[in-house]
């Protein structure tokens, strides 16, 4: 049960992208790319050296964005979580504004190639295991009753 969680996660989790914002609606996933400006301004709000924000869109006007935030990445590498806290970025603090949808054609590549590499793995067991019939080859002669 916890092989078949596992492939469930691993499924869902590397079969998105990101893709520019085109027709928002409320909660969509977004991903807000800072500018250097925006990065410094909001040291206070997000952290220093934040350079993008992700989280679910609450309100988008012509003049800000404001997000329920999921994380947070930093120009040195590092990420925070956040528990969905509100924060409202100035649309001049953006760089890029993203969406995260799922892709199909991702998920079915990373699906196949993941239940091939299983079924590889249970033939591979079955093989150590129980041995391969055929490939003992076909019984010798009998022993000679004069030896």
């Amino acid at each position: 049960m916890r092989i078949v969680l596992l492939l469930c996660v691993l499924v869902g989790a590397g079969c998105y992208r990101y893709v520019p914002l085109e027709a928002p609606s409320p909660s969509v996933p977004l991903s807000a790319t800072l500018t250097d400006r925006g990065s410094v301004e909001l040291s206070e709000a997000v952290g220093a050296t934040a350079v993008r924000i992700d989280g679910r869109l609450i309100n988008l006007t012509e003049t800000a964005v404001s997000l329920a935030v999921a994380k947070v990445s930093f120009r040195n590498g590092l990420v925070n979580t956040w528990q969905g806290e509100p924060v409202t970025v100035p649309r001049t603090y953006i760089a890029t504004l993203k969406e995260r949808r799922l892709s199909r054609g991702r998920t079915v590549a990373f699906s196949t190639l993941l239940a091939g590499g299983v079924v590889a793995l249970i033939m591979g067991i079955n093989l150590v295991v129980f041995g391969d019939e055929d490939a003992k080859g076909p019984p010798g002669p009998p022993p000679d009753p004069g030896d």
